[in-house]
Order: C-alpha cells, then structure tokens, then sequence
C-alpha cells in the first residue's frame, strides 16, 4: 500500500483491533483529513496484503480535527465496533458498526462532550456492562475525564484523579 498518512502537519492519528483468528481492522486519518478503515487477515509482516480495494472511508474531512487522536473497540468480536474521533469543534464522537449495519452515529454524539484544544488524549474499550471512553475534557483539562454507557443506553461521565 502506498504512503497515505500525511506528512504537512505533524501527527497520525491510528487505531486498531484484532480478533484471535487474525480478522483486522485499522482506522486512520489519512493524508487528505478523512478517517478510513482498512482490514485483512493478520499482519503484514507475515505477508497479509491491505489493498487500496480494501479502503473505506467512514467520516469525511470536513468532520474531523486535524491531528485527531482515534480510538476504538469491539464487543462480541466484530459484532460491535465502536469507532471514537474528535471533531473540529472538538466535540468527542461515536461511530457504531454492527446491528445497524454499516457505521452509524453513536448516542455519545448526544452528550456534546468536549475535548480539550489539541489534545491528543482519546482511549476506549468494552466491558461486559457497556463501554468506556476516557479523554482530556474542555471543562476539567488537569485531568482525564471518562465517560461510561450505562444500562439502558445512557452516558455518565467522571473524572479520574
């Protein structure tokens, strides 16, 4: 695969998930500003291949930071993938791939959370209760601010100290 990251603004933002049989999926900004996924079997070190064929994009330039950090998780395996980005307003956002079908909008993006200015700070992963998504919040930037999906679908945040 040719060189797609870009190399005018400092940073690349990445993420990645792999299931036990080796079934990939790598979300990245690409050089033009978009979020894409791409997916194969495994590594390519041991010589699987990520064809441009394989690119998909999921979140157009025109709604994403420049230098977003990413973050993602999978529940029940690929069943769920929750895809997590920041906006230009630095508002937080969830992609969900699942029972839908293809990527929708999360009910976080309800929450209007806000990141702090350039941060870099966005992790997430799933629980057997829900999900966590932990990031640097506009309104308490000293410290980390997790936000969890509760029963029923609702979100709760706190801050960790």
């Amino acid at each position: 695969m040719a060189a797609v990251l870009s190399s005018t603004y400092l940073g690349a933002g990445a993420a990645g998930i792999q299931l036990d049989n080796g079934d990939t999926r790598i979300y990245y900004q690409d050089a033009d500003g978009a979020i894409y996924q791409i997916g194969g079997m495994g590594s390519p070190v041991s010589g699987t291949k990520y064809s441009p064929g394989l690119k998909a994009l999921l979140v157009p330039a025109d709604k994403v930071r420049v230098n977003t950090p990413l973050a993602v998780t999978a529940w029940g395996g690929f069943n769920e993938i929750r895809l997590y980005y920041i906006d230009r307003n630095n508002q937080i956002h969830e992609l969900c791939y699942g029972f839908a079908g293809n990527f929708v909008p999360g009910a976080l993006d309800n929450m209007n959370y806000k990141a702090a200015p350039n941060s870099g700070l966005l992790y997430a992963f799933s629980t057997p209760q829900g999900g966590r998504v932990g990031f640097q919040s506009a309104d308490a930037p000293g410290v980390i601010t997790e936000a969890q999906i509760l029963q029923g679908g609702s979100w709760s945040t706190a801050k960790l100290a």
